[in-house]
């Protein structure tokens, strides 16, 4: 989204659900904010994104999205082209705005290639 008619648009269309505002771009869970620990109301939500929108950066967009709650995981995978690697998952923190930094387990240097499966 990019502008304040299409925040509105996108948060009423959730209803009653509770959201989460999340920057555009690769910000690594920065500045991502979540109805409960970080924002009260939808209204807060829609205040947040516009603020976001109006930030240093010329063509910045917001994404706005449904909260889910559950546990948080990450996957990842790296790519020549060809081969596909797997890597351990990391262990994360449970929210960006906690202290402790992510740890990069050492199985990632011993990780062997492999070639994708995919199944249809």
């Amino acid at each position: 989204m990019h502008r304040a008619d299409e925040v509105d648009e996108a948060i009423a269309s959730f209803g009653a659900t509770p959201v989460v505002v999340k920057p555009s771009g690769l910000t690594g869970g920065k500045g991502v904010k979540v109805m409960g620990p970080h924002l009260a109301s939808h209204a807060d939500a829609r205040d947040y994104a516009l603020s976001l929108l109006a930030g240093e950066k010329a063509g910045d967009s917001v994404l706005i999205e449904e909260k889910i709650v559950g546990a948080e995981f990450t996957i990842q995978a790296i790519s020549d082209g060809r081969t596909v690697v797997f890597p351990t998952p990391p262990t994360t923190t449970p929210t960006a705005l906690t202290a402790t930094p992510a740890r990069v387990p050492a199985a990632w240097a011993r990780c062997r290639p492999r070639r994708p499966r995919f199944r249809s």
